[in-house]
């Protein structure tokens, strides 16, 4: 009995503490997403605005703090997150990269990315965040809508991307130009089928959209999807910032150098 004793006494001190678990989700129910639209909205006084995009923080965490001392440091009225805040979705990445964005001075937005959905990540971000993955807010007449488009880390019995969801937001008549965003590139032919994409396409093309915005592919760049100018943010280990902004009739972008 004292040889049993003593070999689970080694046991337990060699495999040192637990400090925690991939599945961890004790997050404050915070709803970020949800109180910072309200500011967004609330602080509207002309059709204008000026955005900051970035994304793709993963661990960068010293990038990321240089990113929210350079968006302090300028104009902006609010600040959209494209995504990937983390690398494995744990509950200690997602504390680490909500300590630092709340460094903002303005108000922000935070889509979710495919790594944030890695173990539990997706509760925790429904608990810091937002509880829909899918949702939309209107700054003046622009529609923003915000989707999960991450299809190999949602559950196969969801629509993803949701084109349901998005025919929905578009055929509102509360707007004058609507600005999609998702973390993963509309014309990922690894992950979407051509037929996925045709439809998206088409989606975009028969409303106004000018812009489709995301993540995902670390390197910032611009191109084009159907009739709409994609922009990729880029991630923060790029140490640029996505300046996008809307001034009369004109939407104005510019990849910054923090």
């Amino acid at each position: 009995m004292k040889v049993m004793s003593l070999i689970i006494l080694i046991f337990l001190v060699s495999c040192g503490q637990f400090v925690d678990s991939p599945y961890a989700t004790n997050a404050e129910n915070l709803q970020k997403n949800i109180e910072n639209i309200e500011i967004i909205q609330e602080s509207f006084v002309t059709q204008d605005f000026k955005i900051a995009f970035i994304s793709d923080t993963h661990n960068y965490y010293d990038d990321l703090r240089d990113q929210i001392d350079f968006i302090n440091s300028r104009n902006f009225d609010f600040v959209i997150h494209g995504g990937d805040a983390t690398n494995l979705g744990m509950q200690r990445e997602w504390d680490k990269f909500f300590g630092i964005i709340e460094e903002l001075n303005i108000p922000y937005v935070v889509a979710i990315g495919n790594h944030d959905m890695l173990s539990n990540g997706t509760a925790v971000y429904q608990n810091l965040f937002s509880r829909k993955l899918n949702f939309s807010f209107l700054r003046g007449a622009t529609l923003f809508i915000i989707h999960n488009n991450n299809n190999w880390e949602s559950s196969r019995e969801e629509e993803v991307p949701n084109v349901s969801f998005l025919r929905e937001q578009l055929e509102r008549n509360d707007y004058e130009q609507a600005i999609l965003i998702g973390h993963v590139q509309l014309d990922d032919d690894d992950r979407y089928s051509q037929g996925q994409i045709n439809q998206l396409k088409e989606l975009t093309s028969n409303y106004n959209v000018p812009f489709v915005i995301n993540g995902h592919n670390h390197n910032p760049g611009e191109g084009t999807f159907g009739k709409a100018t994609r922009l990729t943010i880029g991630s923060s280990a790029f140490r640029k910032v996505l300046s996008f902004e809307k001034k009369g009739d004109e939407f104005i972008y510019e990849f910054l150098d923090i």
